[in-house]
């Protein structure tokens, strides 16, 4: 019992540790990086307007997810949360991998996703099924980012999930 004690107390050390690694680096080394070359893209609601449109509306619920995780709206980064509420992803390590694994499969090649699926790979390995279907998911619906996200905000989430093909 002793030594399965001393196991599981070691699994869950490595995944806390596999877990700061893999924030630290979205959070402290990429998106900080990024902010300074990524290109603006439009957006025209702050957190708190988020939070005023009607619930089940897509922004509502990017609002209510931010406020779930005691996150902020990051500027140029607005986008790519507005993707985890769409996808259904929430805002944890797996989640994130998930997400970027998605977008890989829908036809994005950009540096942080690249980079978060190499990670993903190497550091998560027991999550390799659940990443290759998300890459399957992205291949089989329409490119996210030829929509118009931000316009998109105000309507029922479901309804937007319908135009997407995101059932």
């Amino acid at each position: 019992d002793l030594a399965i004690c001393g196991k599981n107390h070691m699994k869950k050390r490595l995944l806390e540790v596999r877990r700061r690694i893999l924030m630290t680096l979205i959070h402290n080394v990429g998106l900080p990086f990024l902010l300074k070359f990524r290109e603006p893209k439009p957006w025209y609601y702050s957190h708190q307007q988020l939070r005023e449109l009607p619930k089940g509306t897509w922004g509502r619920e990017l609002a209510d997810l931010l406020d779930r995780n005691n996150y902020q709206l990051l500027r140029n980064y607005e986008h790519h949360d507005a993707k985890h509420v769409l996808l259904g992803y929430d805002m944890d390590e797996v989640s994130e991998v998930r997400l970027q694994f998605f977008f890989f499969g829908n036809r994005r090649y950009t540096f942080p996703v690249l980079s978060t699926v190499t990670v993903g790979m190497i550091l998560m390995p027991e999550y390799w099924p659940l990443f290759f279907k998300e890459f399957k998911k992205g291949r089989t619906l329409p490119e996210i980012n030829k929509f118009d996200l931000p316009n998109m905000m105000h309507l029922p989430l479901v309804e937007v999930r319908g135009i997407m093909k995101i059932i």
